[in-house]
């Protein structure tokens, strides 16, 4: 009976899989698109979810965080204007979430909210900025990134100013879908992350007070991860929700 049982219940997935492109399997109590079916792309205002949390923030960063402005959800008229429309330059290294940077891209969905340290005394980090941007498929996604990836490592070691503001950018790198620099200006240097998972790229911009970076090894406020964990984080969150 149990053999019978089982049988009925593989059925029932497969029969399942035909009708809504796979069943999920479940590990250690989250679910994962079962092995060799493609995750769904994520689309609409679905892609909100993927933006972390106050909570989920306190707990990565380790200090409390408030919000700095609603979240921002829409189309493509939802990207940001500030910069001058030109692919050739490394000002869409300094600013996240630009229109000019996307302008190649049938771009979806976009969602994007900011956070501020929530306390009066310093702490390890500044502020969050973090955005989602959905295109149709994952290959345009990917596509996008490696463009990305290649403005950046041309960036790498050069500067260029924003708002009055003269950034190096230095210590360019991708791992693991995740691309990464960060930005030297007096006093305090920011880190940049782009990610992408399914067909969705993250963007997060994380400033640090003062000297941050200024001691070795991985702390709540190196300018060397912070950005890179909130980027793996939201793309964990987006291989959920596909």
């Amino acid at each position: 009976m149990k053999k019978v049982g089982g049988i009925r219940a593989s059925v029932r997935c497969v029969l399942a899989a035909l009708l809504t492109a796979g069943c999920s399997g479940v590990v250690s109590g989250a679910a994962r698109p079962v092995a060799g079916i493609a995750p769904r792309p994520v689309t609409g205002v679905t892609i909100e979810q993927a933006l972390l949390g106050n909570a989920e923030l306190e707990k990565l960063l380790d200090q409390s965080v408030r919000a700095l402005q609603p979240p921002r959800y829409g189309g493509a008229t939802k990207l940001f204007r500030t910069l001058v429309p030109d692919p050739n330059d490394c000002l869409g290294v300094l600013a996240e979430m630009q229109s000019s940077s996307y302008r190649s891209a049938d771009v979806r969905d976009v969602a994007w909210e900011s956070w501020l340290d929530a306390r009066s005394a310093p702490a390890p980090v500044v502020a969050v900025d973090e955005g989602v941007v959905a295109l149709p498929t994952p290959a345009e996604a990917d596509a996008l990134f490696a463009t990305f990836a290649g403005q950046w490592n041309r960036c790498d070691g050069k500067a260029a100013t924003y708002r009055d503001q003269t950034y190096r950018i230095t210590d360019v790198r991708v791992a693991d879908s995740v691309l990464a620099a960060t930005l030297q200006t007096s006093p305090s240097p920011i880190a940049r992350a782009i990610g992408v998972r399914v067909n969705c790229l993250v963007e997060v911009k994380v400033p640090f007070p003062a000297g941050a970076g200024s001691t070795s090894g991985a702390t709540p406020g190196d300018p060397e991860s912070r950005a890179i964990d909130v980027a793996r984080l939201m793309m964990d969150k987006i291989s959920d929700l596909s």
